[in-house]
């Protein structure tokens, strides 16, 4: 089996690469099980997919060591890690709310919009014309309309690479998985590393613009698009050690998980598509 379609399976999968053997578990029946059992928690999975691939230093992986409080409002009573400091609550608090809370009406609404006018200003025209892939025309396009919804247009504008980066990462993921180092994978180091420079330059732009009355009612946000990036940054901007570079690094696999790893995209996929139709 190639690397690359070890994650790709509705079963789990044993696989040992060179001197290490890894257990991926996948699968719609199996992920089941496991979240709903508290001594299956996925919650030190995201911090080895944070170190192997998005590049979080060792020395910000404490806080994912010590937070016993679990996901919920309310911590678990042998725990004692201070309040702030409950990564994953903050994470799966403002997970929850842009995708089955208020935040993702919004969402879907920009996304239909953005989507919309961003292919009726292709340069087409109305006959029929070769083009060389248009699935990845397709692709991109998409992808770029959802990044403009879901963290505002200055991204994409500033740095329109960033579909581009973000899928080389992607496509290359499972180097950085096992730990392949960068003399031997520079390209997808150079498209993880530009990303995060991108999701850094947006983050300031947008705090040093924004302010606490800038979101609407309904929760968008002319700097940061969705209440949920404001969220975030004010959840994580209260933990210990977390600081500008660790924040990016977090925004990015947030970004890849909902684009690349079967999340909300595919819904908004078909949502774009019902509204252009």
């Amino acid at each position: 089996m190639a690397p690359r379609n070890l994650l790709w399976n509705s079963q789990p999968v044993r696989a040992r690469i060179f001197t290490q053997t890894f257990y991926i578990f996948q699968g719609a029946e199996t992920i089941r099980s496991i979240v709903n059992k508290r001594s299956l928690s996925l919650f030190p999975i995201h911090v080895i997919l944070l170190r192997r691939v998005f590049g979080l230093p060792a020395s910000a992986s404490w806080i994912y060591a010590q937070d016993n409080s679990g996901g919920l409002p309310k911590p678990y009573p042998e725990s004692n890690v201070k309040p702030q400091n409950r990564i994953e609550y903050a994470v799966r608090r403002t997970n929850h709310r842009l995708l089955v809370g208020s935040g993702f009406a919004p969402l879907v609404k920009r996304f239909q919009t953005v989507l919309t006018d961003r292919l009726q200003s292709l340069s087409i025209g109305g006959h029929w014309v070769k083009w060389d892939d248009f699935a990845e025309l397709i692709n991109h396009e998409f992808t770029a309309s959802f990044l403009d919804s879901l963290c505002e247009m200055y991204l994409m504008q500033e740095h329109p690479d960033f579909v581009i980066n973000l899928f080389t990462l992607h496509d290359n993921i499972w180097k950085m998985f096992i730990g392949m180092p960068r003399f031997l994978a520079p390209q997808v180091y150079a498209a993880r590393d530009a990303a995060l420079a991108a999701l850094k330059d947006w983050n300031t732009w947008a705090r040093e613009r924004s302010d606490a009355a800038a979101g609407t009612s309904e929760g968008d946000d002319p700097f940061w698009a969705s209440q949920y990036w404001r969220d975030r940054i004010d959840a994580f901007q209260q933990i210990n050690g977390f600081d500008a570079n660790i924040i990016a690094i977090h925004d990015l696999a947030v970004i890849w998980g909902y684009v690349k790893a079967d999340s909300v995209f595919p819904m908004l996929y078909l949502l774009g598509w019902l509204k252009i139709v």
